[in-house]
């Protein structure tokens, strides 16, 4: 190979490997409160859980399930969660349902609201055989964004 085509070509790795080293990557950050007990319903433990995430670029969300990890009947439970900012709701979410048995079911809200501190909290709904009992969790610790 001659000299100024090995020239080019150490060149163009050099550059390459600058170029690759001065990318930035960003990784997704969570902030939850852990599963928390929610009581029972019709003899079954439930657990809850809400968090943010600096995904999309925030969102507030939400979990539920059995204590027992078994799956929940289609229809069980429902998760409704809500993302605040600067202590004011700036997103929030209508309560999804599991549509399929399922052990644990997630909601999530958007929520492109600017920068700021940011928090989550969630109503959960559990069917007691004539209507869903509802209740939060709560507040998820606080992330900046």
């Amino acid at each position: 190979m001659p000299k100024s085509r090995r020239l080019a070509v150490v060149i163009a790795m050099l550059t390459g490997f600058l170029v690759g080293a001065g990318g930035t990557t960003a990784y997704a950050v969570t902030a939850s409160s852990g599963w928390v007990s929610k009581g029972t319903t019709n003899g079954i433990t439930y657990q809850a859980n809400t968090g943010v995430s600096n995904d999309t670029p925030m969102r507030g969300w939400g979990q539920i399930r059995r204590t027992n990890l078994t799956a929940n009947p289609v229809g069980w439970v429902g998760v409704g969660p809500f993302l605040y900012r600067n202590g004011a709701l700036c997103a929030s979410s209508d309560p999804v349902y599991n549509r399929t048995q399922s052990i644990t079911l997630n909601g999530s809200t958007g929520g492109n609201c600017g920068r700021g501190t940011y928090y989550a909290n969630a109503n959960y709904y559990r069917w007691n055989g004539s209507g869903y009992q509802v209740s939060s969790t709560p507040i998820s610790p606080n992330m900046s964004y």
